[in-house]
């Protein structure tokens, strides 16, 4: 990759513009939150309200926590907030889909905004002690998930394969965890299975919540042989994640009492965007996009 860098967010500014006027622009930004001059999200809103550089895809380093920040950061356009400091693996991970988000991300993050308006209000019970692992590689569907945590107020942690997910719950206490079926280095299943293993003699159990794209017959099945306690379909709906959480952590209200309704129908390959919905959100995406790049091309900020 080639790079560049900047200590502030006038200078990165300037960096960013003299690239695009070459015709060489940088492909992706990675902003801290905490600058001088221009905090993190104002070099953000910044970048995608100039359209010679608002191309460039976005990530966020902060020490704030993201959940300060992940509906403005969300807002001004940034891939993903992650916390400093960050660890190599999740931060390769999501430098490549930051880079491959660029001409999809808004549509998508803009689809799951809409669908959430429209679901019951938050519940008024204090969870901030709680504190939940979301397991997910997939860009759209762990924003899904952090958001809903967030709103009603958990502490939220993230990894993206089942590898991380292990070794994140024996380090901590989790009151619940959910994990995608589908995630490299580790499947969902192994790595439930894994932990499993890891917690007998255990005086306590994590529950741990799938999140798959099979909502078919048997799934379940497969997914209570492999040590998991329950599972949610995706895309997700907050009805549905909502009433499996409470039926593993007491004390807390699902948004509603019916139980979650299993969609028999084959599932697209693509489970984080309805293709129909992005249709209709074509316009709006910016016209004349660029395609997505193979060469990522950074600059650190």
């Amino acid at each position: 990759m080639l790079t560049g860098s900047a200590d502030n967010g006038p200078r990165a500014l300037e960096l960013l513009r003299a690239a695009a006027d070459r015709n060489e622009p940088y492909d992706l930004a990675i902003l801290d939150m905490q600058m001088p001059d221009m905090d993190g999200l104002s070099v953000a809103r910044a970048i995608k309200a100039d359209p010679r550089i608002a191309d460039t895809a976005l990530i966020m380093l902060t020490s704030m926590g993201h959940g300060g920040v992940a509906d403005d950061a969300t807002d001004a356009g940034i891939a993903a907030c992650l916390s400093k400091p960050a660890r190599l693996s999740e931060l390769y991970d999501w430098l490549g889909k930051a880079a491959a988000m660029r001409t999809a991300s808004q549509s998508a993050i803009m689809r799951m905004r809409a669908d959430f308006l429209t679901e019951p209000a938050q519940e008024t019970v204090d969870c901030s002690h709680l504190r939940i692992l979301v397991t997910e590689d997939n860009v759209v569907n762990q924003q899904v998930a952090v958001g809903l945590l967030e709103a009603r107020g958990y502490r939220v942690d993230t990894v993206v394969n089942g590898l991380e997910a292990v070794e994140a719950v024996l380090r901590t206490p989790y009151d619940a965890v959910f994990m995608d079926s589908q995630i490299p280095e580790m499947d969902g299943y192994t790595a439930a299975t894994e932990i499993r293993k890891r917690e007998v003699g255990a005086t306590r159990r994590t529950p741990i919540i799938a999140l798959t794209a099979h909502a078919l017959a048997g799934e379940r099945e497969k997914c209570m042989a492999a040590g998991m306690d329950d599972y949610v379909a995706k895309p997700v709906r907050a009805n549905d994640f909502y009433a499996a959480l409470a039926r593993w952590i007491t004390g807390i209200a699902a948004a509603s009492e019916a139980p979650p309704v299993v969609d028999k129908t084959p599932a697209s390959t693509d489970d984080a965007i309805d293709p129909a919905a992005l249709d209709n959100l074509q316009k709006i995406r910016r016209p004349g996009g660029p395609d997505l790049l193979a060469r990522v091309r950074i600059i650190s900020a």
